[in-house]
């Protein structure tokens, strides 16, 4: 079993893109994921088929006095999720709940999958992960924002970085692909997930490219972001043993 915790480094770098469809490409190998929306936008659910206008989700069912559990959806491509709601709750709380449902989870799933805020690590919900994801794009304000993450977090070990939003078209995304891979090295995952506008069609569709745009170049990206995430896991798992 994993724990791996996904964030853009900043805001609208995509990481509910990326969560939603590295989630459905684990399931689509026949992986049983959950995945545990912490990002109050409330976006995962439009991935797997819930109605966008939907605000049903565990924090909704948590201040209903009912079970976290209750807010637990399945889509029909086989992946568990727990949309965030539209219920507010304070980080002490939203920690207590994480390390419920993440104990719950332990045995039954084999990776979980925790989409935060773009400003809170998962180290501030009292919660260690195998993998941290952070999400960058090749864009002047994401290459800011990850300078001063850098200078401030440089040591953390368990940190692997995923680019989204490529572009071969554009010079300076072009540009500042090579600034990134200077900036990160080795941390930055060699799978990149570039422009592709039949992501927004499935996000439309209330889909995922796995599900929805099978011959699209994003459906590829997505099942090789798969393959080099889970071969990590396991270095790190055999490193453990």
């Amino acid at each position: 079993m994993s724990v791996i915790s996904v964030q853009g480094i900043n805001s609208g770098a995509g990481a509910s893109t990326i969560v939603a469809n590295m989630a459905a490409a684990y399931s689509e190998r026949g992986h049983k994921v959950l995945v545990i929306e912490l990002d109050t936008r409330n976006l995962i659910g439009c991935w797997f088929g819930q109605n966008a206008l939907d605000n049903d989700g565990w924090t909704r069912a948590y201040i209903s006095g009912g079970a976290w559990n209750q807010g637990l959806f399945k889509s029909p491509a086989g992946t568990y999720f727990l949309p965030y709601g539209d219920a507010a709750l304070d980080i002490e709380i939203a920690s207590n709940v994480l390390k419920e449902m993440l104990q719950a989870a332990l045995l039954k799933f084999e990776h979980i999958i925790v989409l935060l805020p773009n400003d809170l690590n998962i180290e501030d919900y009292g919660v260690v992960c195998d993998l941290a994801i952070k999400v960058v794009n090749p864009t002047p304000v994401s290459v800011m924002m990850l300078s001063r993450w850098l200078q401030n977090n440089d040591s953390m070990s368990n940190v692997r970085f995923v680019m989204n939003l490529c572009r071969h078209d554009v010079r300076l995304c072009l540009d500042l692909t090579l600034v990134l891979e200077e900036m990160l090295g080795d941390r930055l995952f060699s799978s990149y997930v570039y422009f592709d506008i039949a992501i927004q069609e499935a996000f439309a569709e209330l889909s995922n490219v796995m599900v929805s745009a099978l011959y699209a170049q994003s459906h590829t990206e997505f099942k090789q972001l798969a393959t080099v995430t889970l071969s990590y896991l396991e270095q790190v798992q055999r490193q453990e043993k």
